[in-house]
């Protein structure tokens, strides 16, 4: 054994050898100076967003104001919402051009865990009924690779205008 150990080793393409009379196998991977060790990457997780109703007022259309919330873990790099669908015959409308699908939540680039940020959606029916409860299920994207869904439920309202939920009492 001892013999055998007092070997020569020699490299050949980053890899020990040893070579003895009638006899060669490879004992380790060595690395050479080109092929340096890189840390693993690992992905960071994705934060869990939700969405939360905020108010509504009722003209020809609704206007929501709505907010999404980062319930962790991190910090979101960024929320865009790629497709919006609602029920009770509601669809989203996108008023002069803002907030055309898909969208980025303005000010949502850098929302902290427990952090939330508002932002308004438009919102039609067929017909001049605007005052029913609605449920959307927004899917948005999160960063470059995270993906998800959530759902807000707007609530209905009498009415179609602020003044008249005033003189109502609702508000």
């Amino acid at each position: 054994m001892r013999e055998f150990l007092s070997v020569p080793l020699r490299r050949m393409a980053g890899v020990a050898v040893v070579s003895a009379p009638l006899l060669s196998f490879v004992l380790a991977a060595v690395p050479q100076a080109s092929q340096t060790a890189k840390p693993a990457s690992i992905p960071a997780e994705c934060p869990s967003l939700s969405y939360k109703y905020e108010s509504r007022v009722n003209t020809s259309l609704v206007n929501a104001t709505l907010s999404v919330v980062n319930n962790g873990p991190g910090p979101t790099a960024g929320v865009t919402v790629t497709e919006i669908s609602c029920n009770n015959g509601f669809a989203y409308a996108p008023q002069n051009s803002k907030l055309s699908l898909p969208f980025a939540i303005p000010g949502a680039a850098n929302l902290g865990q427990g952090d939330s940020i508002k932002f308004s959606a438009s919102f039609k029916k067929a017909g001049n009924s605007q005052t029913d409860s609605f449920t959307c299920t927004l899917r948005y994207t999160e960063g470059k690779s995270c993906k998800g869904t959530g759902a807000v439920t707007v609530p209905s309202r009498l009415g179609t205008s602020r003044a008249e939920h005033r003189w109502l009492g609702i508000f």
